[in-house]
């Protein structure tokens, strides 16, 4: 998909019902497991781990739908207000509001579980929080950089470049200001990551979330945006505070095992409660 497609599904979708959007999306969701024969392969490798016991076609295809229906409500959220937004995830970040106010800036650390864009509008609609966050450049290419990087920031949100060099000491920078930084922990896009067990799998995670907070000592909090598995149409919000203030006083890398160790605990409990909605096709598992 190209920035002319996107910007027109936009336009297109803006006029088109939500609920009628859904129920379409719902339907292809149900037969792309059998169109989409690779992709359903690396689910159902992921199924084995992270959920043997359920029916694993059923996941499939409730994966399917929950990624359509983010596409959908990627595409439509640019004809939302603030006030819309809110009504379909209905609960105030508190927690963020009041840990990001005490410590004087904070590091949210995401997961691709749930709606991540939808998050990221969610949480940057609230005027108390200012939001940054990075994205990759050159995996999209610079058109789809530009248009992502528009329709995230909508609602207040700063991107910044992954690849470039400056991001982070703007990161740290932003972060002494008093800035949430939002960035994503299951996914090692640059290959320097650390090696953990997950699910009992050998794995690797990105350190940038970890290091940052610990070398700025500010607070963290794990952050998802999830579906409403009984309304469908609606969002929930999950926000737990991290504890770090006992990792200060010790070797900076032996900190950063024990707080990665800490996420990927609440990552494996959130993904076993959704599994169908860890929408992850390049697995960090090591082969």
């Amino acid at each position: 998909m190209n920035a002319k497609q996107i910007e027109f599904l936009t336009k297109v979708f803006s006029k088109i019902p939500r609920d009628f959007l859904y129920l379409i999306g719902g339907f292809i969701g149900l037969i792309l497991p059998f169109l989409l024969t690779k992709r359903t392969k690396i689910l159902y490798s992921n199924y084995k781990r992270i959920a043997p016991d359920k029916n694993h076609l059923r996941l499939a295809q409730l994966e399917f739908q929950h990624i359509v229906w983010n596409y959908i409500d990627f595409f439509k959220i640019h004809s939302f207000s603030k006030k819309s937004v809110f009504s379909l995830c209905p609960y105030i970040p508190e927690k963020t509001i009041k840990i990001t106010k005490n410590n004087k800036g904070a590091v949210m650390i995401c997961a691709h579980l749930g709606n991540f864009d939808f998050a990221s509008s969610y949480i940057s609609s609230f005027s108390e929080l200012r939001t940054v966050s990075v994205a990759e450049s050159d995996g999209p290419g610079e058109e789809l950089f530009n248009v992502f990087s528009n329709y995230r920031s909508e609602f207040g949100m700063k991107i910044l470049r992954l690849e470039d060099k400056m991001t982070v000491y703007n990161l740290y920078r932003l972060l002494k200001e008093g800035g949430l930084i939002i960035l994503l922990g299951d996914r090692d896009i640059l290959g320097n990551g650390r090696e953990e067990d997950f699910f009992k799998y050998k794995s690797k995670f990105p350190i940038g979330p970890e290091y940052l907070a610990l070398k700025q000592k500010k607070a963290v909090i794990f952050g998802i945006v999830v579906r409403n598995p009984r309304k469908r149409r609606f969002y929930k919000l999950v926000e737990i505070n991290i504890p770090l203030n006992d990792l200060f006083s010790i070797d900076v890398n032996d900190a950063i095992n024990i707080l990665l160790k800490r996420y990927i605990f609440i990552l494996e409990a959130m993904i076993r409660k959704y599994p169908e909605q860890w929408l992850v096709f390049q697995p960090p598992w090591i082969e």
